[in-house]
């Protein structure tokens, strides 16, 4: 027993972090902290109250007990739902100053001469500001606990949904400790973030929506409907062509410390930007986007909300109204979410560790 606590006591020793710890408690000093995480447990409560509310109305009171399943898994769905919404737009806002922070206050130099390496310094960081977010995920449980009571949902389906929540609380963590590590002053690297965020929730499926509605108007021949698809696809691939300019200026950069001038941004934004159109209009490609809405089958919202309408064992549709993808199998789709969103936090975090190195050595 002895050796044993003598390992355990190495062993937290050298996992024990002073930038972490330093961060949790200068965040849980003060009551921003828990107003954030009562606030947060309020919004969740109400959307289940709402939600329970509307079902009991509905149904007769005699058929109560027999639909009590029912209401659980979709008190249950609705609550992990809104939460895949409002926690990747939270999070950035816990991490998007994390370096931006120290340089504007001139502490990030007197933080490089420490023994830390980039390394730990990037992972106290993040891992501060992500673990306030798990902290949300972990407070709305109890809420939603009301599920269990009236039964519906499976265990393996609460471990799906909780792993698909923490995973994208750490993916928009690590983003917003890139946009950190990379912008020059906090408010750029927080618009950066929640821009990134804000399209990938929100915009991806209003964009996906304009252009089915533009696709329908299109085949009936209406000269307004072509006009619509063209508007929406060049919508559509305006961030992902920003962001294809930015792989290229990045790849530039290995090769000259020469700083890109707005001419170059101007032809390598325009050029990606075409491309990317030219191969939205390939024949089928469009049908391909529209059919099934493959663009979302990453979304956590839709995730979870296919998970929770599906059968996860046998594959088999149970309900209406969820999406019908193309790409993964439904069993396995908030898996493969979950490793994506898993793979994206570890780039964005060797993105922020490869910047503070950049910082140290001058």
């Amino acid at each position: 027993m002895a050796s044993l606590r003598y390992l355990l006591i190495r062993a937290w020793n050298g996992c024990e972090n002073p930038v972490m710890g330093r961060e949790f408690r200068a965040r849980m000093r003060g009551a921003r902290s828990y107003l954030i995480s009562g606030g947060y447990t309020l919004l969740v409560m109400a959307c289940v109250l709402v939600v329970y509310y509307h079902l009991a109305r509905e149904t007769a009171p005699q058929l109560l007990n027999r639909h009590a399943a029912d209401t659980g898994r979709a008190i249950w769905t609705w609550g992990c739902v809104s939460q895949a919404l409002l926690l990747p737009l939270v999070v950035p806002a816990f991490t998007c100053g994390a370096i931006t922070l120290e340089r504007e206050r001139e502490m990030l130099e007197l933080l490089l001469l420490t023994r830390q390496s980039p390394f730990q310094i990037c992972l106290g960081k993040l891992a501060s500001g992500a673990g306030l977010g798990l902290v949300l995920v972990l407070a709305s449980i109890p809420v939603l606990s009301l599920s269990l009571v009236l039964g519906g949902v499976a265990p393996t389906e609460i471990i799906a949904c909780i792993t698909v929540l923490a995973a994208s609380v750490i993916a928009a963590g690590a983003l917003g400790l890139a946009a950190s590590a990379l912008a020059p002053k906090t408010a750029t690297a927080g618009a950066v973030s929640y821009l990134l965020v804000g399209f990938t929730l929100i915009g991806v499926p209003l964009l996906l929506y304009f252009m089915e509605q533009a696709y329908m108007l299109s085949s009936s021949g209406a000269e307004l409907g072509i006009v619509m698809m063209l508007i929406a696809c060049m919508a559509t691939t305006f961030i992902p062509g920003m962001g294809l300019a930015a792989v290229l200026h990045a790849a530039r950069r290995r090769r000259t410390s020469k700083a890109a001038s707005r001419s170059w941004w101007l032809l390598a934004g325009g050029l990606s930007w075409s491309v990317l159109l030219s191969l939205l209009y390939l024949p089928g490609m469009t049908e391909l986007l529209l059919q099934g809405w493959v663009l979302l089958t990453l979304h956590p919202m839709a995730v979870i909300w296919d998970l929770m309408n599906n059968d996860s064992a046998t594959g088999i549709r149970t309900g209406r109204g969820s999406a019908a993808f193309l790409v993964l199998a439904p069993g396995y789709r908030w898996q493969i979410c979950s490793l994506v969103y898993a793979l994206s936090a570890v780039w964005f975090f060797q993105i922020a560790v490869l910047r503070v190195r950049s910082f140290r050595a001058g």
